[in-house]
């Protein structure tokens, strides 16, 4: 989108919305907050996203989405498996 403004103009641009698969069950996301149910949607549809990754599509920042990482991992809810790099995302049913 251009925008004509004082002595210039401006471009926006906007992020194409990523597609998330339907595979989460209602059971899984069941007493989730919006931002942690965004990232169960985007773990399985992405299982090696990166924290940096889900803040940009998220919007919000990393250290929101290791904080709610952290309290999905405790309640079961998402598992790491294998290194912090090369490593992938299991979201348990």
């Amino acid at each position: 989108m251009f925008e004509e403004v004082f002595n210039g103009f401006r471009v926006t641009l906007f992020k194409e919305k990523i597609r998330v698969t339907d595979k989460v069950t209602d059971k899984v996301t069941d007493n989730l907050t919006e931002n942690q149910n965004w990232i169960v949607r985007l773990m399985i549809d992405n299982p090696r996203i990166t924290t940096r990754e889900l803040a940009d599509n998220i919007h919000i920042s990393q250290r929101k989405i290791k904080e709610n990482l952290s309290k999905l991992k405790e309640r079961g809810i998402v598992q790491r498996i294998g290194a912090a790099k090369g490593g992938y995302w299991k979201v348990m049913n």
